[in-house]
């Protein structure tokens, strides 16, 4: 079956190859569209395509702003703070827990309050720590959806122009950072 008009075998070596060379314009914009030295240069192909450059940089925003605020919002440490900040706010002196030195801690119990063993506490953990690596996987893949939809939808509005201004890109005055890492011999 053809993948996107191509019918050979190469189709996803062509797809890579593409997804390299726009990561590659976007890692080398900063040196050349927006260094002083080459600024001049690169003039005609910024101002036709850098419209389309901010849209990333939102989705790019977006998925680490919502990356930190999903751990820090799951984590006890910055609840602790947050209901610690609260409580100042509302003039309330705050609950103070007895802090147990950890010799003499009691040990874990279960839920009807009879001490667990060593398995059972161990298979506990276990099953924290993996609840805790399923959340951080839940967050990474939440954080980068939001971001690639937000930008993707950002982008939308320039559906008509942009394939055309990309396509154009290598041939305008002066130098083009699309023809030096996509169009590469």
């Amino acid at each position: 079956m053809p993948l996107f008009g191509r019918d050979d075998d190469n189709s996803l070596d062509y797809w890579d190859e593409l997804a390299q060379g726009i990561a590659n314009v976007l890692t080398h914009l900063r040196g050349t569209w927006y260094n002083p030295q080459h600024k001049e240069e690169y003039r005609w192909e910024r101002q036709r395509l850098e419209k389309y450059v901010t849209p990333f940089k939102y989705g790019f925003g977006a998925t680490v702003f919502l990356f930190f605020n999903f751990r820090l919002t799951g984590n006890p440490r910055f609840q602790a703070w947050r209901n610690q900040l609260v409580s100042r706010w509302k003039q309330t002196p705050p609950t103070a827990k007895p802090r147990l030195d950890p010799k003499h801690q009691q040990p874990p119990t279960s839920k009807n309050h009879q001490p667990l063993g060593y398995l059972e506490a161990k298979r506990e953990q276990e099953v924290r720590d993996a609840l805790n690596s399923m959340r951080l996987i839940t967050d990474v893949l939440v954080s980068v959806s939001v971001g690639v939809s937000g930008t993707l939808w950002l982008l939308h509005a320039h559906q008509g122009t942009m394939r055309q201004d990309l396509e154009e890109a290598p041939l305008v005055p002066g130098k083009s950072v699309v023809a030096e890492q996509i169009c590469t011999p």
